[in-house]
């Protein structure tokens, strides 16, 4: 499979917004999603959309953080809508 070209930051972010439709205060993702999330490929690399979003936005995202949707819907973008939350490692299985 052939990779795209390295995009520019900005170049990346029109493409992105472009898969956007505002409805209310939310920004919902209209292109392809995987278990209700949606799907952006940046660089030729697959990125869960609100992580995209958040990091367009906000930058750097600790290690061992996921970006979670504060108004509930998982397809909304909207940065204002988008935490960040610990993972917590699964311990199933584990010594007690």
């Amino acid at each position: 499979m052939q990779r795209m070209p390295n995009q520019q930051p900005f170049e990346a972010a029109e493409r992105f917004f472009s898969k956007t439709e505002k409805r209310g205060d939310c920004y919902i993702w209209t292109a392809a999603a995987t278990n209700g999330q949606g799907n952006f490929y940046f660089n030729g690399a697959g990125i869960l959309a609100p992580r995209f979003a958040y990091i367009l936005e906000h930058g750097f995202i600790p290690h061992w953080h996921s970006v979670v949707t504060l108004c509930g819907n998982l397809l909304c973008v909207n940065h204002e809508h988008l935490g960040i939350k610990e993972r917590i490692a699964n311990n199933k299985g584990g010594k007690k």
